[in-house]
């Protein structure tokens, strides 16, 4: 009965730090994977330039967003350029 109890109480923690994460987000999970995906598509057909010009012009389509709050996560998470934010941020939301 108590290894069934700790397994319980680690899922639930697990679940727990994962709500954290998307409350946390400057955007949400969906607009997160359309900025991956959009990404994924034009570096297909250009080499990163060292920038967010991408992603700033993924957050600029859709103006609702607040282009600073995602780029700072994005570079707290390791997405200093476009490349960055693909290889790097991206593996944040897989869990």
């Amino acid at each position: 009965m108590e290894k069934s109890r700790k397994k319980e109480l680690k899922k639930l923690a697990a679940q727990r730090q994962r709500d954290a994460f998307e409350k946390s987000l400057s955007m949400n999970r969906a607009e997160f994977e359309g900025l991956f995906e959009f990404l994924d598509e034009g570096l297909a057909h250009r080499d990163c330039d060292g920038t967010h010009s991408l992603t700033l012009e993924f957050l600029r389509a859709r103006r609702a967003l607040n282009e600073t709050a995602v780029l700072d996560f994005c570079e707290q998470n390791g997405g200093y350029c476009d490349r960055e934010v693909l290889n790097n941020v991206q593996n944040c939301f897989e869990f």
